[in-house]
Formats: C-alpha cells, structure tokens, sequence
C-alpha cells in the first residue's frame, strides 16, 4: 500500500468513526453510516487486494515468499500478507542494440560489427526465477554468440552471406536463451 493510499485509508476510517458515533446520537443517520461504511469496504479490497495488469504485462506472484501464480492480463487479486507482487515483466517484443569491436575472422582480418537482436519473454516465470539480469544475461550471450560466428569465417564470407549468418546466430542465441524463457525471433547485423 502506498503513502496516498494509506492516507486514504486512515481519513476514511477516521470519518467512518465519526460518522457511526454521530448516528448513535441521531437514529436517522444510521442508513447513511450504513451506505458510507459498505462504499469505504468496496474501496478498501480494491485498494489493497486487486492490482491492475496491462495486456503487454505479467506479475509475477509469490505466496509466502515461493513463486505461485502469473497474473494478468487485466485485474488480479493479491491477499495482503500472504502474497506479494514480486515483479511486473513486460512481454512485448524488445530490442536490443549489438556491438561488437575487435573481431577477428578466420583469416586474422579484425572487423566492427553493428546489429540489433530482437527477443521477447515468452515465460515470464524462468525469466524471472532461472536468471538474475536477463538484459545483461543476453547481451552477454549475443556478444560471445557474434564473436564465435565471426571467427570462423573467412571476411569475405562475412560479408557474402550476412542474412545467412543473422539466421544463424538467432538460432544459436534461441538455443540457448529457451531455458531463460526467452524467444529470439531474428538478429539483424549491419
């Protein structure tokens, strides 16, 4: 619950008490307690038990601190205490941008390379538990995936087939990045 809510919460219930304690010495305002007092419960569980999911978004959902549930898209309920929102993973499509200096082909030619990857968490569950920093996990992964395509082609293969060498370095990377949740649909190296 944040600071603002919290607030909110403690003015409604001050006003509540005042409310109930001024219909004790007026009868007639007894309904009108009644109405406000229902109106302030309806407040409070959406306040505190139910988070909102975007269509691009997942929570990630921890029951006493062991992975339960993903939750969303739309509206979620989260029992205070008991669950927590561990994290909030965006789906869609991402990309990253690839650089890569000092590499050095089959026939000791160094060259610069320049690219972009484009992946996508398609299991926001491993992605967030199988591995800390799935951003710099990736980078990582792509950068070492690059140098070892590279080194074992000769500058004028490199330079040949450039949309061969895309398709296979998204294969390599989506080998390797499925346990991540994680689908690479292409790479492109410019």
């Amino acid at each position: 619950m944040s600071p603002g809510e919290f607030w909110v919460f403690v003015i409604g219930i001050v006003a509540l008490v005042a409310l109930f304690l001024l219909s004790i010495f007026v009868p007639s305002l007894f309904y009108a307690f009644l109405i406000i007092f229902i109106a302030l419960l309806i407040v409070i569980f959406f306040i505190t038990f139910v988070k909102k999911y975007s269509q691009f978004e997942r929570g990630i959902i921890f029951r006493l601190g062991k992975f339960n549930r993903i939750a969303g898209p739309g509206w979620a309920i989260v029992v205070p205490f008991f669950e927590e929102e561990y994290k909030k993973v965006d789906v869609r499509v991402k990309m990253m941008d690839i650089t890569s200096s000092d590499i050095f082909t089959a026939d000791d030619l160094k060259i610069s390379l320049d690219g972009t990857i484009y992946y996508q968490i398609v299991d926001p569950e491993k992605a967030t538990l199988q591995i800390d920093n799935y951003g710099q996990g990736l980078s990582n992964l792509v950068q070492s995936a690059v140098r070892n395509a590279i080194a074992s082609l000769t500058m004028r293969q490199v330079f040949g087939s450039l949309d061969r060498l895309n398709d296979i370095l998204a294969d390599a990377i989506r080998h390797m990045t499925w346990k991540w949740g994680i689908d690479v649909p292409s790479v492109q190296l410019r």
